[in-house]
């Protein structure tokens, strides 16, 4: 600890979502007591994460937060496992996508992230994903599925303004998702998330 916060690195990737993730992650870290040890960027090259993992290693944090959509994450998590790292590795929902799961080997089950909840909704089409492309969606391609859904809903409403589309869109609060209910404040979404609890090491 650092006068009695809680040590951590933050790790993304060197583009518009880790960075963005790393900005939104930043100012709160006062609020939760932690104190930023460093801000490490994953590599494109997949032969630099075994450096990067011994460089956040040496710095002893008790927990790393990780924000990326590269399958280098995945890379990343289990070389800090393989070299013993026992601190709390925190990230988002892109850990659960397939392409950086299967990176991770049994190092997934150690993560703990948030992730969109297993409703009936989203198993259904992920039923039908499996029967068609032998994969599951990806939780941004049911997200979009949503918002495709939810502004076709829009169209044929006619609203006390004339109809306008965005007028429609824009006095929506609430909307009933893949996800379950997704609440509209502002220009922000709100979609219902679960944590998922890693294994202790």
């Amino acid at each position: 600890t650092s006068l009695g916060k809680k040590t951590i690195c933050l790790v993304g990737s060197n583009d518009e979502f880790g960075r963005g993730a790393l900005e939104e992650i930043i100012p709160l870290a006062d609020s939760f007591r932690c104190h930023i040890l460093s801000q490490e960027w994953i590599p494109d090259d997949v032969g630099l994460i075994r450096s990067l993992a011994t460089k956040i290693l040496l710095k002893a944090p008790e927990g790393v937060y990780i924000a990326s959509l590269s399958s280098n994450m995945g890379t990343l998590i289990r070389e800090l496992r393989s070299q013993n790292y026992k601190g709390e590795i925190l990230s988002t929902d892109a850990t659960s996508y397939e392409y950086i799961r299967m990176n991770m080997g049994n190092s997934f089950k150690t993560v703990t992230y948030v992730d969109f909840p297993e409703t009936k909704a989203r198993m259904k089409l992920n039923q039908r994903a499996q029967q068609r492309w032998h994969k599951d969606m990806q939780p941004a391609g049911l997200i979009l599925y949503d918002g495709i859904r939810f502004v076709i809903s829009k169209l044929y409403v006619p609203s006390q303004q004339g109809g306008a589309l965005a007028v429609c869109i824009n006095n929506e609060m609430k909307f009933e998702g893949v996800f379950g209910e997704t609440v509209f404040t502002g220009r922000a979404i709100e979609y219902p998330l679960s944590l998922i609890k890693g294994l202790p090491q």
